[in-house]
């Protein structure tokens, strides 16, 4: 019998990797500030200097996440759900499509992708245009290359970590509608209308929305914030070594928090049934029908034998 909990070996050892060789690199930058500015205390709402700072992040928002998952996760859902049903009640109806359990590892990895970016994406805004909400900024003389080199992947860590709580009570409720097999479909009456069915999952629906904000945002801030500011540089800068510079951080950032975001993603496999149940029992009793997976492999093999068949004979005709 194949072993459902091997799956989550590969994400683990990835997330535990990750999140040590964050704390390595935050407590490597802030030691670097804290050696030349040793009263610099980066994150406003923690007390102590920025070394202090990065250490007492990684132990407080690590908890955070998991008491948001519990506490936030169920009820946002169900909110999501009824504000679904609702908006395009005039149109669409919902129903429970009883989906399989299989779950793989590649997934598990592919679920964390989209946290990770969106928290970059909104921190790197924030870090944009109001940096003093999130962070004290260095009042400091300090030339532009060492700001570059330290200040700004600390601020991106940093605000990143704090952000992330803000993308998982998003996404945590969209992980739970999509597994609870719960979508959206276009009434039969609104077929005569000259409309194609559509049919879309309600938690996608949902996570399409910030996803493509995020995908699209992030590579735009992170050019402005690690590429763009090159233009700035005096001349003698070793424009070259921190091009380099700026495209590692480009690609390990994702890496750094996709880290934090599979232990949120395990927890969810671990007790997702739970709160399925919860959800298709309250999609039900907003009217929500039932589909099973089995029909629907029923429809599509009759239309693509139907198909098949019909190429066939057209062949045969121009023999």
């Amino acid at each position: 019998m194949e072993n459902k909990h091997a799956r989550y070996i590969i994400p683990l050892v990835f997330s535990i990797i990750g999140i040590i060789l964050t704390f390595y690199i935050l407590g490597n930058i802030s030691g670097h500030i804290v050696n030349q500015f040793p009263a610099f205390d980066s994150v406003r709402a923690l007390p102590g200097d920025a070394l202090s700072d990065s250490k007492m992040l990684i132990y407080i928002m690590i908890p955070l996440y998991i008491v948001e998952f519990f506490i936030l996760a169920l009820p946002i859902a169900i909110i999501m759900l009824v504000m679904n049903r609702i908006a395009k009640s005039v149109r669409y109806t919902q129903s429970v499509v009883h989906i399989g359990e299989r779950f793989d590892t590649t997934r598990i990895l592919g679920r964390a992708v989209a946290p990770a970016f969106f928290s970059l994406s909104f921190s790197e805004i924030i870090l944009s245009f109001a940096p003093q909400w999130l962070y004290n900024d260095p009042e400091v003389q300090l030339d532009q290359t060492a700001r570059f080199l330290y200040f700004t992947p600390l601020s991106s860590i940093n605000g990143a970590l704090i952000t992330l709580a803000v993308a998982l009570a998003i996404y945590i409720p969209t992980w739970v509608l999509n597994d609870s097999g719960v979508v959206s479909h276009l009434k039969t009456s609104q077929l005569d209308n000259r409309q194609c069915p559509d049919t879309h999952a309600v938690g996608k629906w949902y996570s399409n929305f910030i996803s493509g904000f995020a995908l699209v945002t992030y590579p735009i801030t992170i050019i402005y914030q690690y590429f763009y500011v090159l233009l700035s540089f005096p001349e003698g800068a070793e424009i070259p070594s921190l091009f380099l510079y700026s495209a590692i951080w480009s690609f390990s950032l994702p890496l750094l928090l996709i880290a934090f975001v599979i232990p949120v993603v395990l927890l969810h496999e671990s007790l997702f049934e739970k709160s399925s149940k919860v959800i298709q029992r309250i999609a039900r009793r907003l009217g929500a029908g039932e589909i099973y997976v089995k029909d629907l492999d029923d429809v599509m093999l009759d239309v693509s034998q139907a198909l098949a068949e019909e190429v066939d004979d057209e062949s045969y005709s121009f023999k």
